[in-house]
């Protein structure tokens, strides 16, 4: 299975923006004059933690900061985040979260398995490669293929905004158990699923 070391190379990006930390900077998200997606614009603030602006389905738009409101923006009509996927993967075993050339990606060793965009409207992640046609056959609007280039390795891509809460913590949840030995991924997740792959021997 090869995922690469730094994982796939940097995406082609519409509106590239400084990518906000959790606890460092503040940013707010609104949408595209007549694209439907959202972007992010940094917000000075002297709060020590993010505060995210949240447009949802209804049009309206919410704010939202701290572990309270973590994993729960896909609920509504609201768009999945970046926070949303950190507080998902901020604990597991053997993960890391790094900043690359401006983009946010998460790491078990030098094995990345969730990426964003620098402007956090992408999220890429391991996933069988051999699975990835269908998937993106299937649901179009939702999930795309990574650049010519990058196809050798485990990984799909997908609009973060198009993904709810609970279908993205298991998408990550399970491209995390692609890099981790099979005993970690048990102790933390349970067996796999059936049709799931286990992860690494180990």
């Amino acid at each position: 299975m090869t995922l690469g070391g730094e994982g796939p190379t940097d995406a082609l990006l519409a509106e590239p923006t400084e990518v906000g930390q959790s606890g460092q900077q503040s940013v707010s998200y609104s949408r595209s004059p007549g694209t439907g997606r959202t972007r992010v614009i940094p917000c000075p603030t002297a709060s020590n933690r993010a505060v995210v602006m949240h447009p949802c389905g209804d049009g309206g738009i919410r704010e939202c900061g701290g572990p309270s409101d973590a994993g729960t923006t896909g609920q509504n009509g609201c768009v999945v985040t970046v926070d949303d996927v950190r507080a998902v993967l901020a604990r597991l075993p053997r993960s890391s979260e790094v900043l690359v050339r401006d983009r946010v990606k998460f790491r078990v060793g030098q094995i990345v398995y969730v990426a964003f965009s620098q402007d956090e409207t992408e999220i890429g992640f391991a996933f069988p490669k051999e699975e990835r046609a269908a998937l993106v056959a299937a649901r179009p609007d939702v999930f795309f293929f990574p650049r010519e280039s990058e196809l050798r390795f485990h990984w799909v891509e997908a609009w973060l905004d198009a993904l709810d809460a609970d279908e993205m913590r298991e998408l990550v949840l399970d491209a995390w158990r692609m890099v981790v030995p099979q005993r970690v991924a048990r102790e933390v997740l349970g067996p796999p699923a059936a049709g799931h792959k286990p992860g690494r021997p180990g």
